[in-house]
């Protein structure tokens, strides 16, 4: 997986929930990947045995973690 994020503070953390979508349409978060200030991420996961064929990996960087309950 490959993300940037551009214009923050070079001190500016962000967690980034990352899923996994399966074929069948199940989704799980498998992840987290910790961004810091304007620097690319290129992250592998391990996932171990999955339970089904994967479809796509998604990071949800519009998640604000602050807003989180």
């Amino acid at each position: 997986m490959k993300i940037s994020q551009s214009g923050v503070s070079e001190d500016f953390l962000m967690i980034v929930p990352v899923y996994l979508e399966l074929e069948d349409g199940r989704v799980s978060q498998i992840a987290h990947a910790v961004m810091k200030g304007s620097h690319d991420l290129d992250k592998s996961f391990s996932v171990g045995k999955l339970p089904g064929t994967p479809k796509r990996l998604v990071a949800n960087y519009n998640y604000d973690i602050l807003s989180a309950n």
